[in-house]
């Protein structure tokens, strides 16, 4: 991993000038109350992952995932795409001219 820079204007602007892609943002967070209720999954268990903390492993439980936050961006791109609000390449592909297209 990259060394931290202090993100300015200057930065963004050169970012939409230029083939940026996306930024990182790493933040300590804190519950607004005592209790947080992570997701649950199938048989009511909870998604744990290893994190190093002080130099010690610890298991925590995971509140989101990248997949989950990459589903929420899509369909928000695909909102502001669909309200005329962004103009992105749109790459589509059109199989129906394909016989027997399931068929290993």
């Amino acid at each position: 991993m990259g060394t931290a820079i202090k993100m300015t204007v200057e930065h963004l602007r050169k970012a939409i000038e230029s083939n940026s892609a996306a930024f990182r943002l790493t933040l300590k967070l804190e519950a607004v109350s005592p209790k947080v209720f992570p997701p649950t999954y199938e048989g009511g268990k909870y998604a744990i992952e290893e994190r190093m903390i002080g130099g010690t492993k610890f298991p925590c439980v995971l509140l989101d995932s990248t997949p989950s936050q990459a589903n929420r961006m899509e369909l928000a791109l695909q909102d502001a795409l669909d309200g005329g609000v962004i103009e992105i390449p749109v790459v589509s592909v059109d199989f129906s001219g394909v016989e027997n297209l399931c068929i290993p």
